[in-house]
């Protein structure tokens, strides 16, 4: 018996009921490119695969679901035309029960929420740029932007975490290519600089240890006594001796 492969299944209380709408579009995004990369062409299969993986919840309430009707053709649309999603015409009962699942889910879609949450993204600490426009194109998705290009170009303006970036963007008329290509400079040059700081830090540590290693046992010098004599009974000033110029004996003369 063939396992099924492993996806995970939607749930719709995993996120808050304003958000659920763009949570299933997601979702179902992604389960049929998977159903693309298992290779699953049958209707049947794929219907019963999208059946499965919707999850026990919806999974009950698909029966009581209103039947929607397939869109009426346009001019500009023929059945050998794909839609923006993997289906096509040749799937019926994967196609209706599809729409069945959009038309529950993908009115809960608001639009002003999406927007807010799209105006409250901010670069992360340590979030590269590209990592920021990945997730800000994604938060745009669900937002009916008229530019979603120029949208996104604001955005990471007034919510990056680079200054220079932020300074150099508002003194250059840039477009969002122009933006993350600047943004991208940025990063690698301060990345470089920080690998040389960090190295030149390190080198710099070593030599101020290996001063301190040699300096930690000096040679003491050497300690020299005079040949002193003292006289006896007495506290004065140790008597030197010295040679007399005359017969080259010790000076005083003892007798």
């Amino acid at each position: 018996q063939a396992m099924l492969p492993a996806f995970p299944f939607f749930n719709p209380r995993a996120t808050d009921a304003s958000n659920v709408g763009a949570e299933w579009l997601k979702w179902i995004s992604r389960f049929e490119n998977f159903v693309i990369a298992c290779g699953i062409k049958e209707d049947a299969r794929k219907t019963a695969l999208l059946l499965h993986y919707i999850g026990e919840e919806v999974h009950e309430m698909f029966a009581s679901l209103p039947d929607i009707p397939a869109p009426s053709p346009t001019p500009a649309t023929d059945s050998t035309v794909q839609s923006s999603t993997p289906t096509t015409s040749r799937s019926p009962l994967y196609d209706a029960a599809r729409r069945k699942l959009d038309g529950h889910f993908a009115p809960r879609v608001n639009a002003t929420f999406e927007v807010y949450r799209f105006r409250q993204a901010k670069q992360l600490h340590n979030e590269s740029l590209d990592a920021f426009y990945a997730r800000l194109r994604q938060l745009a998705r669900n937002c009916s932007f008229s530019n979603a290009d120029d949208e996104i170009k604001n955005q990471i303006v007034l919510a990056t975490s680079s200054s220079r970036l932020r300074r150099y963007a508002m003194q250059h008329a840039l477009d969002l290519p122009g933006i993350l290509k600047q943004g991208r400079l940025f990063e690698e040059v301060e990345r470089d600089a920080s690998i040389i700081e960090q190295e030149s830090s390190q080198s710099s540590d070593k030599q101020e240890a290996h001063a301190v290693r040699q300096g930690s046992s000096p040679l003491q010098p050497r300690q020299y006594k005079q040949n002193k004599k003292t006289e006896p009974g007495t506290s004065k000033k140790p008597l030197e001796n010295k040679e007399c110029y005359n017969c080259g004996r010790s000076w005083p003369h003892s007798g």
